[in-house]
């Protein structure tokens, strides 16, 4: 089959690779029909993550068709149309019976080498998934491909940011990054309530389209900083403050824009082993930080996919590119530039 693989430092190109099979009773097979590029991506693109290979396949957002299945898999069958998530859980161990699939024992996901189990990748034309049951979610006729697509990590992580963030009804909601992830957020606040939500980015354009995709105030940051900016807008601070940017001066600006007894909920990912944070002003001012993590996807995503399906949610809105798999490696170019919100490649 073909497939999109890791060459060495920004550069990636399309090869062949031997067809994934059954190995287990829980295992399913799934043709994938669309593929995305995901900010995540671009640590392997830029060579960011141990253990990387000449020849590792690429990606971890996609659906398609199940065209095979283990003999124990009970919750699809070849022909259905899915949605799977970006990290794989086993469905099984104490984290997983918790509800807490994001800190399976196991932790494994796609296309991030031998880091996250060398599971492969899904920037191909075929993906094993193990544990099926888990880690497959059906698709409802009455949702679009794009959308569903990124029910399996984009749009569920931008959901669970908010969760975490306890978001409710009548929140002011200031979101640090206008990024795809970002302009989820702000969307995922609004279907959760949100009565008021804010967008701050450094670069103009993103806003700009933020504003087309998303009923958003924005902020830019420039010569003035961002609590100067937000304050002025909001002179009482927000109740809530997504931090999607993953960034320390990011998170540091964050905390100083969240009211008193508010939450800062940190999706953006954060690689400094260590920061320094005013740990005395959060704790005078009651502020409840949240590292959320990698999402827990298998805990939030029926219930995004029910958003989505009733019309409250619509992810697809922040593609801005469409590509074939050859055309893969460009569409790495282009977003490790920043030039496009987000792509997606036609598969089959």
């Amino acid at each position: 089959m073909k497939a999109l693989v890791f060459k060495g430092p920004g550069s990636v190109a399309v090869e062949d690779i031997d067809d994934p099979r059954v190995g287990g009773p829980r295992d399913a097979v799934v043709r994938v029909r669309l593929s995305a590029i995901c900010g995540s991506d671009l640590h392997i693109y830029n060579d960011h993550v141990p253990g990387l290979y000449a020849g590792m396949p690429m990606g971890h957002e996609y659906m398609g068709e199940v065209v095979a299945v283990g003999e124990d898999v009970a919750s699809v069958r070849p022909g259905d149309e899915v949605v799977g998530s970006f990290t794989l859980a086993c469905g099984s161990c104490e984290h997983c019976a918790a509800g807490r699939f994001n800190h399976c024992a196991s932790g494994r996901g796609y296309g991030f080498g031998p880091l996250f189990g060398d599971c492969g990748g899904t920037q191909a034309e075929l993906v094993l998934v193990p544990d099926a049951d888990v880690n497959l979610l059906a698709k409802p006729a009455s949702v679009s491909d794009d959308d569903a697509l990124l029910v399996g990590d984009i749009m569920s992580t931008a959901w669970y940011a908010c969760r975490r963030g306890r978001v409710a009804e009548g929140d002011v909601v200031l979101v640090v990054g206008a990024g795809p992830v970002g302009v989820l957020c702000a969307m995922a606040a609004r279907a959760q309530g949100a009565a008021r939500v804010v967008l701050a980015d450094t670069v103009p354009d993103r806003l700009v389209q933020a504003r087309e995709i998303v009923d958003a105030e924005t902020v830019a940051v420039g010569p003035e900083s961002l609590p100067a900016a937000f304050g002025a807008l909001v002179p009482s601070r927000a109740d809530v403050v997504i931090e999607s940017a993953g960034l320390p001066a990011a998170l540091l600006d964050a905390l100083e824009c969240v009211r008193d007894g508010g939450t800062v909920s940190v999706i953006g990912v954060h690689g400094e082993e260590s920061m320094e944070i005013p740990s005395g002003a959060m704790f005078r001012r009651g502020i409840d930080l949240q590292m959320c993590g990698p999402c827990n996807v298998q805990g939030v995503w029926r219930e995004v996919m029910a958003a989505v399906e009733a019309g409250r949610l619509a992810p697809g809105a922040v593609i801005s590119h469409r590509m074939t798999l050859a055309e893969g490696p460009h569409g790495y170019e282009l977003f490790a530039a920043r030039r496009a919100m987000k792509i997606v490649l036609d598969i089959g």
